[in-house]
């Protein structure tokens, strides 16, 4: 029987999937910048560290020995932070803005879908995320979704935001990986490129982990 933690997890998970050449940003303070947006590093660091201590994380990383694991959500909450930005960016070019109160109905339905406050509470808890990343995702799938209706259905989103910030320089910390415009994702490093003492360029192939 799917449990009610479960019926979230599959929600978060939708929302955050939904939700430039590379010159890796020079301080250690900062995992990534989009313009002139910064992120901290240690609002990275911070929300992997909650991640890692749920127990729906600590259950699917039984048995990684290698950290791949770590690596893999650490990547992946790079991008999330990143394409935050970058939908913000976009949406300011366009006019656009999604305010609170519409992230607050959005919140509502959410809980109507679990079934109560105090459900959805238990649920974010035990996969290890705050109440501001949680709303930070929900404003990022309703200025997905103003997008799409300001260009129409029948244009691709995703291409359509690559042109949008061809002349926006994104940067990644090398401690996080490397930006691959064309994915709009954050990517590893090719490890025997670094070790080699080349310097990235942003078209490496990412290499599998072992």
């Amino acid at each position: 029987m799917t449990t009610l933690a479960q019926r979230l997890a599959v929600v978060l998970v939708v929302l955050m999937a939904t939700a430039c050449s590379l010159t890796g940003t020079g301080d250690p303070s900062t995992a990534a910048t989009v313009g002139d947006r910064a992120i901290p590093a240690t609002d990275i660091d911070e929300m992997l560290a909650s991640i890692r201590n749920s127990s729906a994380f600590q259950e699917q990383s039984q048995g990684d020995t290698s950290g791949q694991f770590v690596l893999d959500a650490q990547t992946q909450l790079v991008t999330q932070f990143v394409r935050s930005e970058i939908l913000a960016v976009v949406a300011e070019q366009e006019g656009l803005s999604v305010n609170d109160e519409e992230v607050a109905a959005a919140r509502q339905d959410l809980v109507d879908q679990v079934g109560s406050e105090e459900a959805l509470q238990a649920a974010i808890d035990e996969q290890g995320l705050s109440e501001e990343c949680l709303m930070q995702q929900l404003r990022d799938q309703q200025t997905q979704a103003l997008l799409q209706d300001e260009i129409g259905a029948s244009t691709n989103l995703a291409e359509y935001i690559q042109q949008e910030i061809a002349d926006v320089p994104i940067e990644v910390n090398p401690r996080y990986g490397q930006w691959d415009p064309d994915a709009l994702a954050v990517a590893p490093f090719d490890p025997l490129a670094i070790a080699g003492g080349e310097e990235p360029t942003g078209n490496e192939t990412p290499t599998e982990a072992p």
